[in-house]
């Protein structure tokens, strides 16, 4: 298959979704942010996606210690010693010019490099101190702008650089790079009630319309970075027809029943919790073959299992058999509020979806 018929990955399948089509050969990203807000795990990722498709991958490092980086990827299952192994993983860690004149030099000896290594994706980490070496020089700045323009074109793939941003600053100090560059990705982190809450900001896309330009993110061990973004869809979808009826009589008078999609909200007194809601799930769990979780932000999942039982227990004395039944049909789960933040609850939630619907 040719390359220009293939688009490049992040690794992010919400991120691939909103950008992905934008990814083609001869593409060239930013990728920005404060310190430590995952400018590195993110360039990572997409180095590593595509090397899973047999993409080479050339990572140039100015300031990251090799042994230390590839340790720290890998409690983001990102192994770099692997893919280095299998040979689709070059990484370099070269010293920056230390006079002006030198940067001439400097990029002859990457594009050295790329000629060498043949990548289709390359890694600059970071443009920052590169440019910070240049300062006012314009005729070297415009070399580095044109040199990383023209590169994508060249290897007919993917220019990923790193950028950073000074913490409390929103301005990207890397001059007319971002012109010309096709997409520009922000990544922030500030704190809130002691939580350290983390966005991605989608500045700019080059051919893509962005409609949702902000998004909360985390970096979790064992995942990596994982984002959660809401469709934003163009028309209101058509309701599916099929109908869950209500097992209980008064709610099958009242409502008939609940399509896929339809969101029921219950409110009810603090001091009256109405345990008959049991009957309504574990009646439409068992009647249509269903699978149910219930995550509460207030009790531990073995409570929620506990008061379960205690409900069935004054309703009728079948209910180890009802247990037995519905065994493998409702989980439960506890998320502390107070742990995490609100935007990464959604992050959790979904998560514990997606497993229940995958077993």
């Amino acid at each position: 298959m040719e390359m220009t018929n293939q688009v490049f990955k992040t690794g992010i399948k919400e991120l691939d979704r909103l950008i992905g089509k934008a990814l083609i050969p001869g593409s060239f990203i930013v990728v920005a942010g404060h310190p430590g807000a995952g400018k590195t795990t993110l360039a990572s990722s997409i180095c590593y996606a595509n090397m899973l498709e047999n993409k080479k991958c050339l990572y140039v490092s100015f300031q990251e210690d090799k042994e230390k980086l590839y340790r720290n990827l890998l409690s983001v299952n990102i192994n770099f010693k692997e893919m280095e192994e299998k040979g689709l993983l070059r990484f370099l860690k070269l010293p920056l010019p230390a006079q002006e004149e030198a940067v001439e030099k400097f990029l002859d000896k990457i594009m050295e490099l790329i000629i060498k290594n043949n990548p289709k994706v390359v890694v600059i980490d970071s443009i920052t101190p590169l440019l910070s070496t240049v300062r006012d020089n314009i005729k070297a700045r415009a070399l580095l702008q044109n040199f990383f323009a023209e590169i994508p074109k060249e290897i007919k793939g993917l220019v990923v650089l790193i950028a950073e941003i000074p913490m409390m600053e929103e301005k990207i100090m890397i001059g007319d790079i971002e012109f010309v560059a096709d997409a520009i990705l922000i990544l922030k982190h500030r704190v809130e009630r002691n939580l350290l809450i983390r966005e991605l900001e989608i500045r700019k896309v080059r051919g893509v319309p962005i409609n949702l330009a902000k998004v909360p993110v985390a970096i979790i061990e064992g995942k990596g970075l994982v984002m959660y973004a809401p469709p934003i869809l163009e028309e209101v979808p058509s309701r599916p027809r099929e109908l869950y009826e209500f097992q209980c009589t008064r709610l099958h008078e009242l409502f008939k029943g609940i399509r896929k999609g339809d969101v029921i909200y219950i409110s009810y007194p603090p001091d009256d919790r109405p345990s008959d809601i049991w009957l309504f799930i574990i009646g439409l769990v068992l009647a249509y073959d269903l699978k149910a979780v219930m995550i509460s932000y207030k009790r531990s999942s073995e409570e929620l299992r506990e008061n379960l039982v205690k409900y069935l227990r004054t309703k009728c004395n079948c209910q180890e058999k009802i247990m037995e039944l519905i065994k493998d049909k409702i989980k439960f789960y506890s998320i502390n509020p107070a742990g995490i933040s609100i935007g990464i609850s959604s992050l959790w939630e979904l998560s514990i979806i997606e497993k229940i619907i995958l077993m």
